[in-house]
């Protein structure tokens, strides 16, 4: 068993969470342990939370509590294995951890002064658009495929955002907003520091990653996350409106 490489664990380690993975034969599996202080109340929406722990289908997955802890697991087996053997490994596993946890006696804490607070895609369309000067929309983006039960209720903790924004019908960026991650910045430390003319924030350039093929965009206060990608057609220079967004959304 190893831990699973940070750079893709961004919001479980945002609340001071732990991800580890395994692999026996041809079954591979993983085990997510997320301090509840961390998660300060957070929890999954009836429909989420059925997903992955109701019927046992493909997403199929385990949670158990502590008085600190809420742990989840998931093996690519247990699909075959049913919800009542599922739940009863994942019973039998958090036990073990929760016993370990308890006998170190850590004191769980996690400051959110200056956290940004949990926002809505059309209120952050709404201050781009008095900020570009031209109306902005925005909805709710997501995944590609379903993430993990812990990383999806890791990201309601970290409250975290991402938006598609357009303008007359044309798509001119993906926006992610995340409290707290400004210790993440740059990730993976890929990018390239570059100065978008906004007092009082740092921010990166880099080339990697993204879903529409553009330049991405990081920007912190010191204490939040941006990462916006500008769509190679925004019909904007790329830095132009990086900066727009930057002064929007990050100035302290």
């Amino acid at each position: 068993m190893t831990r699973r490489d940070v750079n893709w664990t961004r919001a479980i380690n945002n609340i001071g969470g732990l991800v580890c993975e395994w692999r026996g034969g041809n079954v591979s599996g993983e085990v997510t342990i997320l301090p509840k202080v961390g998660l300060d109340g957070a929890a999954l929406p009836a429909a989420e939370a059925d997903y992955y722990f109701g019927a046992c289908d493909w997403g199929c997955s385990w949670e158990a509590e502590s008085a600190d802890l809420w742990i989840s697991g998931y093996a690519s087996d247990l699909p075959d294995r049913g919800r009542a053997e599922t739940d009863r490994i994942g019973a039998e596993i958090a036990a073990g951890i929760a016993a370990n946890a308890a006998g170190a006696g850590i004191d769980w804490q996690l400051d959110r002064t200056q956290w940004w607070p949990a926002q809505e895609c059309e209120t952050l369309a709404a201050e781009l658009t008095t900020h570009l000067g031209q109306p902005v929309a925005a909805q709710a983006a997501g995944y590609h495929d379903p993430p993990s039960a812990a990383t999806a209720v890791a990201d309601i903790a970290s409250r975290r955002t991402w938006c598609a924004f357009e303008t007359d019908g044309r798509q001119i960026a993906l926006a992610v907003f995340e409290s707290g991650a400004a210790w993440d910045v740059p990730w993976a430390d890929l990018g390239e520091a570059v100065d978008l003319g906004v007092p009082g924030i740092g921010a990166y350039f880099s080339t990697q990653g993204g879903y529409l093929g553009g330049q991405v965009y990081e920007a912190t206060d010191g204490i939040n996350a941006m990462t916006v990608e500008i769509a190679p057609d925004s019909g904007w220079h790329a830095e132009d409106l990086a900066a727009v967004f930057a002064e929007a959304f990050v100035t302290p």
